[in-house]
């Protein structure tokens, strides 16, 4: 479930508050207007998905926290997926393909093509192994 504007305002708010930023820094940082800010903040605005994710890389955070989400420990993620990519390529089973697409998925915009193939890919080994090595290399390219 999506927040309301209400909601990822104040989730906004108090992530720049945490960071000790100005709305003045902030909206440079994303490269937004202080009015804008000032706005969201209040709940009056529903950012873009763009507009989120500056928002997200200017507060040092992942834009699903922005949504409510809990913060995504990318190493972990990166652990595990170079783990199955391990088994895979032995030609073993893993478990958890639902629960990984949808930690990658969580990783925001750019990842949610990556998700569905892994989803789409479940059956065939060689073809899962091929798409959480492309996730593998999305994640190292990541600032």
């Amino acid at each position: 479930m999506s927040p309301t504007p209400k909601q990822m305002g104040k989730r906004i708010e108090a992530l720049r508050k945490k960071k000790g930023l100005s709305r003045a820094e902030l909206a440079d940082r994303a490269d937004v207007s202080r009015e804008y800010v000032r706005k969201l903040e209040a709940g009056l605005y529903d950012p873009t998905v763009g507009t989120l994710e500056r928002l997200a890389k200017a507060l040092g955070v992942q834009v699903t926290e922005l949504l409510g989400g809990p913060s995504m420990n990318v190493e972990r993620l990166k652990h595990t997926l170079s783990d199955d990519l391990e088994a895979l390529r032995a030609g073993k089973g893993i478990l958890g393909i639902d629960e990984m697409a949808a930690a990658v998925e969580k990783l925001g915009t750019g990842f949610r093509f990556l998700a569905q193939n892994i989803r789409s890919s479940k059956a065939d080994q060689v073809k899962l192994a091929a798409e959480y090595a492309k996730v593998l290399e999305k994640l190292e390219r990541t600032p």
